[in-house]
């Protein structure tokens, strides 16, 4: 019974979550071109620097080992790529120039992608606010279909007259900001 006491010692809930459940996926008309969308975002990623190519092919690996999983897997990671918090500046041109203005001053240019090797300074900054434009538009796009994609989901929720389902994801939401209004936090 010790376990129990566990989530009092830490102010949290505890939540006892099926773990033979599977989380249902609900099709929404925007599924495909978020998917799209996150498909299309790779194309933005400029890999340099020794790891780079590795760690874009990881990204692509994980995209595709997303969609073997579940629709609903694949949605979630196109939804993550689109965040402001997924940066990839150790392996990514456009992340590194974002977070270090002077990076392409810096960077040698046989750790660059070939798209830039050679170029001239104006060019380089040129291609990398190109990549950057088009990935700040893609990422916006999928953000007003997310927020179209869950409307339609709460709607269906409705319909069906029911709660979100229990998962991890409910429990971690619903325990974090029980704790974070009791902190002064507003929703």
């Amino acid at each position: 019974m010790r376990w129990r006491r566990r989530p009092k010692l830490a102010h949290s809930d505890l939540a006892t979550i099926d773990q033979n459940q599977v989380a249902i996926h609900v099709p929404s008309p925007q599924d495909a071109e978020i998917l799209r969308l996150g498909d299309e975002l790779n194309s933005t990623y400029m890999a340099y620097g020794a790891e780079g190519q590795a760690a874009s092919a990881r990204q692509q690996k994980a995209d595709m080992s997303s969609a073997k999983m579940s629709p609903k897997v694949a949605l979630e990671r196109a939804q993550l790529k689109s965040k402001k918090a997924y940066r990839n500046e150790s392996w990514d041109v456009v992340d590194a120039v974002e977070k270090d203005g002077k990076f392409l001053e810096t960077a040698s240019d046989d750790k660059l992608p070939a798209e830039l090797r050679g170029k001239s300074a104006a060019e380089k900054q040129q291609l990398v606010a190109a990549n950057a434009a088009k990935r700040a538009e893609l990422k916006s796009k999928i953000g007003k279909l997310e927020a179209q994609r869950s409307a339609f989901l709460d709607a269906e929720r409705a319909k069906r007259g029911g709660a979100p389902e229990q998962s991890l994801d409910t429990e971690l939401l619903k325990t974090t900001k029980k704790i974070a209004t009791k902190k002064g936090y507003k929703f």
